[in-house]
């Protein structure tokens, strides 16, 4: 029977469990949050918990009108978590929308999947975006003799690949540390006071951590 089944479900309920779970504004009727309990409670259902920042809704206004709270999560019914105990749940950055995505996640052991090696010279398309690759390549072609043989371009294209690659990782280094480092400030300034400079910096920081996310994309696509 599908009753039988380990069952889990996420998302945006709209709703808290707990007086804990809003920071901000006046308090509403409690009377939905009981209910929601009360739902809760005649399913079943365990919240799974969560690792990351508690609030996961954010109106994202200034000072006193600023309002969060924990609207998103996932539950499993007993024998989802007798069976997936490894099961770990996260909140992520906001990344321009006012709630966080919410990822649900099983623990295991893996190897990796290649050895860390020399990977040769890979053209990365982000690399368009900025100006400095434009004049890399036309450095490359108009001061470095002309054309005259292959062994000639094959200089060329060596002294440009590696001008390339060197820039590349003085410019954008590791995405994944770049963006680990953007998301912390960001958390940071979140759970401070939310007075306009504040607002202005996590404004900011949101574009920037936009356009790393972005260049990442491109970089896994190719």
């Amino acid at each position: 029977m599908v009753d039988n089944l380990p069952w889990v479900l996420g998302g945006d309920f709209n709703e808290w469990l707990r007086m804990d779970e809003k920071c901000g504004g006046l308090m509403k009727v409690v009377s939905g949050m009981y209910d929601f309990r009360k739902i809760v409670d005649n399913c079943n259902l365990m919240d799974l918990g969560f690792a990351g920042p508690k609030m996961t809704w954010d109106n994202k206004r200034e000072g006193r009108d600023n309002i969060q709270e924990r609207l998103d999560r996932f539950f499993g019914d007993c024998n989802w978590v007798e069976t997936f105990s490894n099961t770990k749940a996260k909140h992520l950055g906001f990344n321009f929308s006012d709630h966080r995505p919410i990822l649900l996640s099983l623990e295991v052991a893996r190897k990796d999947c290649w050895e860390i090696g020399d990977k040769g010279f890979r053209f990365e398309p982000f690399w368009l975006k900025d100006e400095k690759c434009t004049k890399i390549v036309e450095e490359a072609w108009n001061n470095h003799g002309a054309v005259e043989s292959a062994t000639n371009l094959k200089g060329k294209l060596a002294w440009c690949a590696g001008k390339l690659k060197a820039w590349s990782v003085d410019k954008f280094g590791s995405f994944h540390r770049a963006i680990e480092e953007k998301q912390a400030g960001l958390e940071a300034l979140l759970r401070g006071p939310r007075v306009k400079e504040v607002q202005e910096k996590i404004v900011r920081l949101e574009k920037e951590l936009e356009e790393l996310l972005t260049n990442e994309e491109l970089y896994w696509r190719q």
